[in-house]
């Protein structure tokens, strides 16, 4: 009898473990599908934003170059003929934006624009020298705008960098090599690489505002030696080495990259 008691109770705790293995592989499994189904649609919403971008010289690009380094989370800005918010009608070109805002979510602007100023119910296209940080401001800085919709309350890190033509990872829209000093509408560009980090929304809660933003800056920006890989291996070895903040939410956090080919210019 006391035999058949200590089989039955060990094969109880050996069921027990089984269940609890079994639900935290699922626990984990669900924070996983729920990570990707936050950066996996932003991911899509770039793709299209920047394969419908305006190729112009003519036209002023808000992105990272030597005069404007980005530090940190970066910012975009540019023009591109997809629908935009805040006309009466379906726009036929906007002001796209991207930027982390200081509750560490990621937000897009989608201004509406016209090709030219034959309304006064929609902004006409700006052209060079009027450049985008001078007539919208708000599409470049932290400035509240009403156009910006919080896209991805999960993403607290976005990094981006140029893949040239000549095939060189850099943080230059232009190549130097042949004595390109300007963005000149992408004509260099071939694509650019963005990798962005994503919390469980959960795990989250575990983190404060001020802990979010000091993960995002001690991840580290896309520098002139970066590879393709090189930015989600970086990122990490710096997680896997936080030890200041709740292992809980920091073993939740997903990395993702995507590389999004650009039109050749004309």
């Amino acid at each position: 009898m006391l035999v058949s008691v200590a089989v039955l109770a060990i094969l109880v705790v050996l069921v027990a473990q089984l269940f609890s293995s079994a639900a935290n592989m699922t626990g984990s499994t669900i924070k996983r599908i729920n990570i990707e189904s936050q950066s996996r649609p932003v991911l899509d919403r770039l793709a299209i934003d920047l394969a419908q971008m305006i190729m112009r010289a003519d036209v002023d690009y808000f992105t990272k170059s030597p005069s404007l380094p980005l530090t940190g989370n970066d910012r975009i800005a540019f023009f591109s003929q997809v629908p935009g918010y805040g006309a009466s009608s379906l726009s036929p070109i906007s002001l796209v934006a991207y930027r982390i805002n200081s509750k560490n979510r990621l937000e897009r602007m989608g201004k509406a624009l016209a090709w030219n100023g034959d309304t006064t119910t929609v902004l006409p296209l700006a052209f060079l020298p009027i450049t985008i940080s001078g007539n919208w401001p708000a599409a470049t800085d932290s400035t509240a705008d009403t156009d910006y919709e919080v896209i991805a309350p999960n993403i607290f890190r976005f990094e981006y960098c140029y893949v040239l033509r000549n095939g060189s990872l850099t943080t230059t829209p232009w190549d130097t090599s042949v004595g390109h000093t300007t963005i000149s509408g992408m004509q260099d560009v071939a694509a650019i690489y963005a990798a962005v980090a994503t919390i469980d929304t959960k795990s989250k809660i575990l983190l404060s505002d001020t802990q979010l933003s000091t993960l995002a800056g001690r991840l580290p920006d896309f520098t002139a030696n970066s590879r393709p890989g090189d930015m989600l291996s970086q990122w990490q070895t710096v997680l896997n080495g936080t030890t200041d903040m709740p292992r809980a939410a920091i073993s939740e956090i997903r990395l993702s990259e995507r590389c999004f080919p650009i039109a050749p210019s004309f």
